[in-house]
């Protein structure tokens, strides 16, 4: 059933995906940005004076720049990263879901998420909106693997690293990321995980907090 979802999820989303770079969105942008980031810097190439770009985060530009590397520069590969992003995210919301509430209502929100609207548009799009969605994800089930894990062994783990490199990519996916690190570090807060939270911490100021 999960597969079937997914399918018509990629069904759903290639048939109503933009057909090219349009001037309503910040598509171009990012693209452009990326186009820099390959050849090593970050400069709005758009304008005469190609000023250093400071108002989204290089996480999302430098992904396109790398895809490209590997798939081209086509508008229909940058389409199949979104694709496969988007499908990633279900599938790890999947897994997360089902640990804590169970296979049944992991795959109804699965089922809902997989047409929801937003989700379906920028999944299509070149747009930040799906990676960052996808790194959360990430994010909250690298925690819930280290919780269970911590249940049996104490200590800290790989999910923990996975988390926190998710949580930081996120933050340098979009900028609203700021949120997921003051709620993962509240948390920890809350945990009594003292050092792990100063470790987050400083490790968010040297990355997002340089940005």
């Amino acid at each position: 059933i999960l597969a079937a979802v997914v399918a018509c999820h990629v069904a759903v989303v290639c048939s109503g995906r933009i057909p090219g770079i349009l001037t309503r969105g910040d598509d171009g942008g990012y693209i452009a940005l990326g186009q820099a980031l390959s050849h090593g810097s970050y400069r709005e190439l758009w304008r005469a004076d190609a000023p250093v770009h400071s108002q989204y985060p290089p996480g999302y530009p430098a992904l396109l720049a790398l895809w490209a590397a590997v798939a081209g520069p086509s508008q229909t590969a940058r389409m199949v990263l979104s694709v496969l992003i988007s499908v990633a995210t279900l599938l790890v919301l999947h897994s997360a879901i089902r640990r804590r509430l169970g296979a049944t209502i992991a795959l109804a929100s699965v089922i809902v998420l997989a047409i929801n609207p937003f989700i379906v548009r920028y999944s299509g799009d070149v747009a930040s909106e799906i990676p960052y969605t996808f790194l959360s994800v990430v994010c909250l089930y690298g925690l819930i693997r280290w919780e269970d894990e911590r249940g049996h062994r104490g200590g800290t783990s790989a999910w923990l690293v996975i988390a926190i490199a998710a949580m930081l990519g996120a933050a340098l996916t979009r900028t609203v990321g700021i949120a997921l690190i003051a709620a993962v570090v509240l948390w920890l807060l809350l945990e009594r995980r003292w050092r792990i939270a100063a470790i987050v911490s400083l490790a968010a100021a040297a990355t997002f907090g340089v940005w």
